[in-house]
């Protein structure tokens, strides 16, 4: 308990000295639950529909890739961690109609299971271009505590398994739970060697590192939910 808490204190200077509250930086958003749920992965339906339609409008949502060029700036990309089915059921149909672009980063081991994404409706998806298929890796597990030889299996078979299986070119891995207390910075390093874009859960903006892409955590009491749709 007391080394986690440590972390987290760690964790909130960090953000601090990588400048969280420098509005010119682009912002990459994670989501996980859109649903009526009451918790901190969840976001309404509602509040989804506001957000992305207020992004869209502003044309502010990009690829990952596109944050590389300098003329980009206060940009925002959406991803989604897991997959829960309420992003299927609920936030598919406005990504479609909308044709914005975002990132599904899917754990192997949550796929075809109870209240997640089915093999045929990541098809299904991916059948838009504006889809991109991510690894969450095998097992949702903190990385720091597993093993150099562990984590490479979760990020080489992960890769394989999503390329093999939705005939896709895998080049992002999101970290499951992402903060400096679930993965350390060798195995950031670690997965910055087979993957393009290394994502984390540290919340702040980016700051132009593609090894070590910060998320905002997205939900019904998020700072940057609530200043967008206010």
């Amino acid at each position: 308990m007391v080394r986690r808490i440590l972390f987290i204190i760690y964790q909130r200077i960090y953000t601090l000295f990588r400048s969280i509250h420098n509005d010119q930086f682009s912002r990459v958003l994670m989501f996980h639950n859109i649903s009526k749920e009451n918790n901190d992965i969840t976001i309404s339906k509602e509040n989804f529909y506001k957000l992305i339609t207020k992004l869209n409008d502003e044309k502010r949502i990009c690829r990952i890739e596109e944050l590389k060029y300098p003329s980009i700036s206060k940009s925002v990309v959406i991803t989604f961690d897991d997959v829960f089915q309420s992003v299927y059921v609920n936030a598919y149909p406005l990504l479609k109609k909308l044709q914005v672009p975002y990132l599904l980063f899917l754990n192997i081991k949550m796929l075809d299971k109870d209240n997640y994404l089915t093999t045929e409706q990541v098809k299904e998806m991916l059948s838009d271009s504006n889809c991109i298929l991510g690894s969450h890796s095998i097992n949702h597990v903190f990385m720091r505590n597993i093993s150099e030889e562990k984590l490479q299996l979760e990020l080489l078979n992960s890769k394989e398994f999503l390329e093999k299986n939705f005939d896709v070119i895998c080049t992002s891995f999101a970290f499951p739970y992402g903060s400096l207390y679930a993965c350390s910075k060798k195995n950031i390093i670690q997965a910055s060697k087979v993957y393009d874009y290394v994502f984390t859960t540290i919340n702040m903006n980016f700051d132009g590192d593609f090894h070590n892409i910060p998320r905002i955590n997205v939900n019904n009491n998020c700072k940057f939910l609530k200043e967008m749709i206010k």
